[in-house]
């Protein structure tokens, strides 16, 4: 659970900050995110010194000064040292604008009206971040073993195989886990990884993770090769979705500079 709090004495802002979360996280489905809505800046530091604490701040900047003449954005760093802040300004961010000696330890700051993709934008930083020093964050998948359901990070799946009702997971380590019998349908289990893009379904029985896909070939044969060795087989009425899948997910800002299939590299 990623929970974000959102503080803003303006309703109009509050809502349309809330709706632009709505937006980012029915398209980030992990981690699960949770929103606090705060009116008032008080409201926020009570709960704050009551124990209650956030990992990100989406606090709206006002010249109106709290608390002894600070600042918002110094009255909340004060009473919470660790959390990530984000500042909305009514003027372009130049005092707040984050830098080498920014005392206040902004995680960005944003002109109002912000900007949808330059919000989304820092939100995949902030929570990336996150997601690097808290395990519990991150996404797993929950596997069921004959002897318990096992929670496997995402980023610990190579490839899996779904044969006769038993599912087999291929670990980035080289080893290998077998499920007990599925009682529902393949596509449930893997659900929660298609809906991350960086997964793809290759045929009805393999599911591979692209980050740890060498190429895709189509002569000789049509086949998946994973950084371990394997090649997975691809039907042919396939081939070409799971090209233009790997193509587009490869060239995404971030990833491995791979020449894209069919193309050279630069």
């Amino acid at each position: 659970m990623f929970d974000i709090a959102i503080c803003n004495n303006n309703v109009n802002e509050l809502e349309h900050m809330d709706y632009l979360l709505e937006v980012y996280r029915l398209a980030h489905p992990w981690p699960v995110i949770k929103i606090r809505r705060f009116q008032s800046l008080y409201d926020l530091v009570d709960c704050i010194r009551a124990g209650r604490t956030f990992p990100l701040y989406l606090l709206g900047h006002s010249s109106e000064l709290w608390m002894n003449g600070h600042s918002p954005e110094a009255v909340l760093r004060r009473e919470e040292p660790k959390g990530e802040i984000i500042a909305f300004t009514s003027t372009r961010p130049t005092s707040l604008q984050v830098s080498p000696i920014d005392p206040l330890r902004l995680a960005a700051s944003l002109a109002r009206p912000v900007d949808d993709q330059a919000l989304f934008h820092v939100l995949d930083r902030v929570i990336e971040k996150s997601l690097s020093k808290d395990l519990s964050l991150q996404p797993c998948l929950p596997f069921p073993t004959p002897d318990k359901t096992l929670n496997l990070p995402f980023s610990k799946l190579s490839h899996i195989l779904y044969d006769a009702h038993i599912v087999t997971c291929y670990m980035a380590d080289g080893g290998a886990l077998r499920s007990s019998t599925l009682r529902k349908p393949f596509y449930q289990l893997i659900r929660p990884l298609l809906l991350e893009r960086r997964f793809c379904q290759v045929s009805t029985a393999w599911v591979v993770n692209m980050d740890l896909v060498d190429k895709v070939t189509q002569q000789p044969r049509r086949e998946v090769w994973m950084a371990d060795g394997a090649r997975i087989p691809v039907p042919a009425n396939a081939i070409s979705g799971v090209i233009e899948e790997y193509n587009g997910y490869i060239t995404l800002p971030g990833k491995r500079r791979i020449a894209p299939v069919g193309k050279k590299a630069p």
